[in-house]
């Protein structure tokens, strides 16, 4: 609030529908990337893949799209399955293999980056009119993105402070060994933070493939720092534990 009071009072443009759209925009894609990360980091864990997970979608996507709307769910079911094949290896690498979060994710980061690079060198493939209303869309006078906004956070608010997974989500970062004793299924609980956190990348890779209207292999670049730093500045710490996904939104935003 105190940054958005400096914007409105150095620019007289700052209130511009079009800037306060622009912002929605480009937030839209950090936002949902960090709900996913959120996840993960209150879990104890961490995923640096997410970005690779982000430019595999947009490339995905794009070329099988390529231009035509009647592809789009085919499109969109491939990348949700190349989602949850990557968030499961994370998942099974720490769980299972017993790798730390940094060093299991950082090299899936660098797997699924290798094959992005194989498959594509430059910008590739396009999408359909209809794809591009995810993101350049209206509903009523509201921008498609800010209702895209709305419900991923509404989401990740009821998850994280509704629903049992939640409450087990913070005790497992808060003590994975206690966690356990207590009876939580804790093992289940980090694998499915990762498959969150995977899927999440790759709802935010179809909005930034419907808003480029083609794949990129590097748009995905800064992504896992970004929105680690997103989650810090929201309150959850290293190692987990607690969070407030209301402050994540805050630092989505900052």
């Amino acid at each position: 609030l105190c940054l958005a009071g400096v914007g409105i009072s150095t620019s007289e443009s700052f209130l511009n529908t079009y800037n306060l759209t622009s912002i929605v925009r480009d937030a839209a894609a950090l936002g949902i990337v960090s709900m996913g990360q959120a996840v993960v980091m209150i879990g104890g864990g961490l995923d640096i893949a997410v970005g690779s997970i982000v430019s595999l979608t947009t490339i995905l996507a794009a070329l099988l799209m390529n231009g035509s709307d009647a592809m789009i769910p085919a499109a969109v079911m491939v990348c949700l399955g190349a989602g949850l094949v990557v968030g499961f290896l994370n998942g099974f690498a720490v769980v299972k293999l017993k790798i730390v979060p940094f060093i299991a994710t950082l090299g899936m980061m660098s797997v699924v980056n290798g094959i992005v690079l194989l498959v594509a060198h430059g910008p590739v493939g396009s999408v359909g009119k209809a794809f591009r209303l995810l993101s350049r869309g209206y509903v009523g006078p509201f921008p498609a993105a800010l209702l895209i906004i709305i419900l991923v956070f509404a989401a990740a608010l009821l998850v994280m402070n509704k629903t049992i997974f939640g409450r087990h989500l913070s005790a497992t970062g808060a003590g994975s060994e206690v966690a356990r004793l207590a009876g939580i299924r804790v093992s289940g609980v980090t694998f499915s933070s990762y498959i969150v956190s995977a899927l999440c990348a790759v709802f935010a890779g179809l909005y930034l493939t419907s808003r480029m209207g083609m794949g990129d292999p590097l748009v995905g670049r800064g992504f896992e720092v970004d929105s680690i730093i997103a989650v810090l500045i929201g309150g959850v710490p290293f190692g987990g534990g607690r969070g407030n996904i209301l402050g994540v939104i805050a630092g989505v935003f900052l």
